[in-house]
């Protein structure tokens, strides 16, 4: 659970339910969101209500496949080139670690000369530096290369 654009957010316990307040000033969404189940969006969250929520199993859910393949660029440069230009390259964006790399799906297409990322679940950010900690739902994210 997060709210939307913020690094607000918390997990559930081992019976599911979960505990976040609202800070003053945050007119965010409440975001529920497990892998495998379709997210849930709660416009009007107020901290001193329950609520009962249900997540529906995802139909766009399959069973996960492994394709081994070589596309002529190793996980671990995807990665790297993945985390420099998706963090950025200052001195903040250094003290980022993505939580969950695992999570991240890269892909390089030769024929277009593109590093396709997406991610199976919200990447969970945290920067040392600054002391936060946020989830970042990624849908595509392409680095095109230029060679000469």
């Amino acid at each position: 659970m997060y709210f939307d654009n913020t690094s607000i957010g918390t997990s559930t316990n081992n019976k599911g339910a979960f505990e976040i307040k609202q800070r003053e000033g945050i007119s965010s969404a409440l975001v529920v969101s497990f892998l495998g189940y379709e997210k849930v969006v709660i416009d009007t969250y107020d901290s001193n209500e329950f609520y009962d929520i249900l997540l529906n199993e995802s139909i766009d859910s399959l069973d996960e496949i492994v394709i081994s393949t070589n596309d002529g660029m190793p996980r671990e440069i995807k990665l790297e080139q993945f985390r420099k230009q998706f963090l950025g390259f200052s001195k903040f964006a250094k003290s980022c670690k993505i939580l969950n790399e695992y999570d991240v799906i890269l892909r390089y297409k030769k024929s277009s000369k593109e590093l396709i990322a997406t991610a199976k679940s919200p990447i969970i950010i945290q920067n040392e530096e600054l002391q936060y900690l946020v989830c970042f739902d990624i849908k595509s994210f392409v680095i095109e290369y230029n060679f000469v």
